[in-house]
């Protein structure tokens, strides 16, 4: 039997001032802000403000963008794909050693290039494969009518896909996290 609306409410509740009378009482977390959205609801934690994510490699990005700019080339085209963990680093107390997202940080370093790129979707093409099929079978629309001819005699629902629509890439990004080395910088004396 489901518990009522009114209980799930009440438990709610009581779960939401236990973690904040807990989360009071830890060290540093004295000024915890909540908010209530609206009338006859639960308070929410709010957490810390959205901030820009800076790295040492700034620079380096900054200065090789400018020269793209100055080859006066066009944008370059870069496909990302699988970028995987391939240490094996695992602890059962702490999960992964490594991020298991290494294609999200290369498509993060390429976006700090701004404009000078393009990035293209390789990483999981699940979607765009799937509504290609949908269009080949002539399923998919957006809710207008095409034209399939100059003329304008020939109007279908579909989205109609004509060839080379999907931009080719000039470079890819694929491959793997092979080592991870705790201890890069070490030192000693002599005696």
């Amino acid at each position: 039997m489901l518990p009522s609306k009114r209980k799930v409410r009440l438990l709610y509740r009581t779960l939401s001032a236990a973690l904040a009378v807990t989360l009071l009482g830890l060290p540093g977390c004295a000024r915890i802000a909540m908010q209530k959205v609206s009338p006859g609801e639960a308070p929410i934690v709010l957490g810390p403000q959205v901030r820009s994510n800076r790295t040492p490699m700034e620079g380096a990005f900054a200065c090789m963008a400018d020269k793209i700019v100055d080859q006066h080339k066009p944008r370059l085209m870069i496909a990302v794909g699988d970028v995987k963990d391939y240490t094996g680093k695992y602890n059962i107390n702490e999960g992964n050693a490594i991020s298991q997202g290494g294609a999200l940080m290369v498509y993060s370093a390429l976006g700090k290039f701004g404009e000078t790129i393009q990035t293209a979707e390789r990483f999981d093409t699940r979607i765009a494969e799937m509504e290609l099929g949908y269009i080949d079978r002539r399923q998919l629309g957006d809710g207008r009518i095409h034209t399939l001819d100059p003329a304008g005699k020939n109007v279908v629902p579909w989205l109609p896909y004509f060839g080379g629509s999907i931009l080719k890439s000039d470079y890819y990004i694929v491959g793997g996290i092979t080592e991870l080395n705790y201890n890069i910088q070490s030192g000693g004396f002599g005696a």
